[in-house]
């Protein structure tokens, strides 16, 4: 939602003579332009975007904060939604969502990744995805940490396709972009190394498994944060127990704890029945 001005719109319109329906006539609703002059918001950037066109006012004189801020609260509700699995409800937002004439590239890219995730995650829609984590790439590094996000898309995709070895290519280019990305790396970053680190265990490249878990656990470290530090420690120990190596029973243990505090029970009942297994 946009906190705006509605008197600049009721003014305009009263200038040129127009009631609240001819203002609204192929762009919403004549309850939504009264919502705007009485109520000061708009549910829907683009229905405002395009009111303001008729009027000849721009977004900046009308929003009361900046469409770049409107923007990014509702890429964070986005990205709250797709922490908890809702890619779906994710998705009803973003394609209310327009970015047109907005210039800040980390909006922009940051739009697009959402987008894919949410099509791919949500929708399976394979090529859609594929072509969202395309605009973030056509003008992003590798090693910007929406390159590295939008490389891990792609490389889940290929994954869900069962296309391997295009699958690998691509999460290397995200783990070669992480290496040479920020310090402090950012704490998202964890999830892209959890990422690898379940398809190098379902390729059997168990070792370097291992490894990108222990990267992703030091991300945690970094931020003294539990954020997927549980599913990090349980891959770990999962891996470790597919090279025979004591210690998986260890981070198994670690695992379940940290789970129990983040009172994730898909991992504690994941890990009581690795146990069982090996005893």
């Amino acid at each position: 939602m946009a906190l705006v001005h509605g008197e600049i719109i009721k003014s305009e319109r009263k200038k040129r003579k127009m009631s609240q329906t001819e203002l609204a006539e192929g762009i919403c609703k004549q309850a939504t332009i009264s919502n705007i002059e009485r109520k000061n918001f708009c549910k829907d950037i683009e229905i405002l975007s395009k009111v303001c066109r008729r009027l000849d006012l721009t977004l900046a004189e009308v929003v009361q904060s900046s469409p770049e801020d409107w923007l990014d609260d509702r890429l964070d509700e986005v990205e709250r939604l797709a922490a908890l699995s809702k890619h779906d409800e994710g998705l009803e937002i973003l394609e209310k969502m327009s970015i047109e004439g907005i210039h800040d590239k980390k909006i922009i890219n940051r739009y697009y990744y959402n987008f894919g995730n949410c099509l791919l995650l949500g929708k399976h829609d394979f090529d859609s995805a594929l072509f969202h984590f395309n605009q973030v790439l056509a003008v992003t590094a590798d090693e910007d940490v929406y390159g590295i996000l939008a490389n891990t898309g792609i490389a889940v995709t290929y994954e869900l396709k069962k296309q391997y070895n295009f699958a690998e290519i691509y999460y290397q280019k995200a783990i070669d972009g992480i290496e040479i990305t920020m310090r402090p790396q950012p704490l998202l970053l964890n999830r892209v190394l959890f990422n690898a680190a379940k398809f190098y265990s379902l390729i059997e490249k168990y070792a370097f498994a291992v490894e990108l878990c222990d990267r992703g656990i030091a991300i945690n470290k970094q931020y003294a944060s539990t954020k997927l530090l549980d599913f990090l420690l349980y891959e770990k120990a999962f891996n470790l127990q597919k090279l025979d190596d004591n210690r998986a029973i260890e981070f198994y243990e670690d695992a379940k704890k940290i789970a129990a505090f983040n009172n994730n029970r898909h991992v504690m009942d994941t890990v009581d029945k690795d146990l069982k297994k090996l005893k």
